[in-house]
């Protein structure tokens, strides 16, 4: 799921590049007419990549394509709709991105990692971790607030106080505990010591991060 995320936000983030350089050029003497048609032709693709239901349904898509549609093939309304693709349509797509996955992440989860995804993988699921750990230990069913990793999962599960844990099924608390204390070890003990984790890894890691703190409700 994350990885979607980042990829969409990437190809939107092209956009705004691509239309930036484009107004650029056309606001030059020279003509670089073969560039303009290849930026406009790429700016194009990119947008009939966009395959996310809840994006290409929402009015703002269909802005986005009227206005290339007239950039593509009206000479003279470039600047127009390329600025209203740039400072209007774009800010607006991007918005619609985050506001459908923040109604599937966990919305402090995602607020305080997915900037610090843009840029290290690493840095942000040790953010991750850190909301995470801090959540466990701010709960109702946890009550030594000093405790880290593998040993605060142990506390965690094996809670024996009038705050129960929101789950019945005793062997799916007991793979609950497993998939929490091995994320621990796989995912935090790595960015904690090794500077790299590749996106899939760290889309795996806030997966579950993510599923455990909706699973819990804390």
């Amino acid at each position: 799921m994350l990885i979607y995320y980042f990829s969409l936000y990437k190809v939107l983030d092209q956009i705004q590049t691509n239309s930036a350089l484009l107004l650029f050029l056309n606001a030059q003497d020279d003509q670089e007419e073969q560039l303009k048609k290849q930026l406009l032709d790429e700016i194009n693709n990119l947008i009939s990549n966009i395959k996310l239901y809840e994006i290409t349904s929402t009015v703002s898509y269909e802005k986005i394509q009227r206005h290339i549609s007239f950039a593509i093939n009206y000479k003279h309304l470039i600047d127009n709709n390329i600025n209203d693709i740039l400072f209007k349509d774009v800010p607006e797509l991007k918005a619609h991105l985050d506001k459908y996955f923040y109604n599937h992440l966990d919305a402090d989860l995602f607020s305080q990692t997915k900037d610090l995804f843009l840029v290290n993988y690493s840095a942000a699921i040790q953010r991750a971790f850190i909301v995470l750990t801090k959540r466990i230990r701010h709960s109702k069913y946890v009550s030594n607030t000093t405790l880290d990793g593998v040993q605060l999962c142990d506390h965690l599960f094996s809670s024996n106080g009038e705050n129960k844990l929101p789950i019945a099924d005793e062997n799916k608390k007991r793979y609950l505990k497993n998939l929490l204390s091995s994320s621990y070890s796989l995912f935090r003990n790595q960015v904690s010591h090794e500077p790299t984790i590749t996106l899939e890894e760290a889309d795996t890691a806030f997966s579950i991060i993510n599923y455990i703190l909706k699973t819990l409700e804390i």
